[in-house]
């Protein structure tokens, strides 16, 4: 995986230290790859009443997902980092990762966020590897180059966690002249069904706090 290194500045792979496997699974898929763990909120720890005073309404898996992110943001803005890669510990690859530096080649210098992995109707073709995004909610975060540009609009968007980690980016096209671009076809996929993934497992476990 050392393609990820030859393309970004820097590797991120979100996780708790609750998920032990998932760690463990991503030191495995990243075999060859320089990159950090980051590990971010944990939903059973969140306060949810202080984001309920905040005007918050996201469950509370949604609140510890969202938080990770804006804290990961937070870190890119304070250690000055730029084109940046976050992978979530659920993130899996296709062969496609091969042809990572074919995809990164054909993104505009103004960019904001690339989606190697997602969720999003569109047929909007913006080049032979890369989807354009207009407008709409972006699914699936699992794996993002964010700028630094785009993480300071973030921090400035969801400090109250209005927000999902997917449905800021909607609220990010609404608010600014940005653009985002989606992998096509993609480089990456979530290993769980959609009943699997963290914030799921942390709102059974510990209730949504709604």
């Amino acid at each position: 995986m050392k393609i990820l290194n030859e393309v970004f500045d820097k590797v991120f792979v979100l996780t708790t230290s609750h998920f032990e496997q998932r760690i463990q699974n991503m030191k495995e898929r990243l075999d060859g790859c320089e990159y950090e763990f980051f590990y971010g909120a944990y939903g059973g720890d969140i306060d949810v009443q202080h984001y309920r005073d905040l005007g918050s309404r996201l469950t509370r898996g949604q609140l510890a997902c969202a938080l990770s992110h804006y804290q990961i943001c937070k870190k890119i803005i304070d250690e000055n980092l730029n084109n940046v890669l976050i992978l979530e510990d659920d993130c899996a690859f296709y062969d496609s990762v091969n042809n990572l530096s074919e995809y990164y080649s054909q993104l505009p210098d103004n960019y904001g966020i690339f989606f190697l992995g997602y969720d999003y109707p569109s047929s909007n073709q913006y080049s032979s590897h890369l989807v354009e995004v207009s407008s709409g909610n972006v699914g699936y975060t699992h794996s993002m180059n964010m700028t630094r540009t785009c993480a300071e609009m973030v921090l400035e968007v969801n400090k109250n966690l209005l927000w999902t980690s997917d449905g800021v980016s909607a609220e990010l096209l609404n608010r600014y002249d940005i653009k985002f671009y989606l992998a096509n076809p993609k480089i990456t996929y979530q290993d769980n069904d959609g009943t699997t993934s963290t914030l799921v497992e942390v709102d059974i476990k510990h209730g949504m706090g709604l």
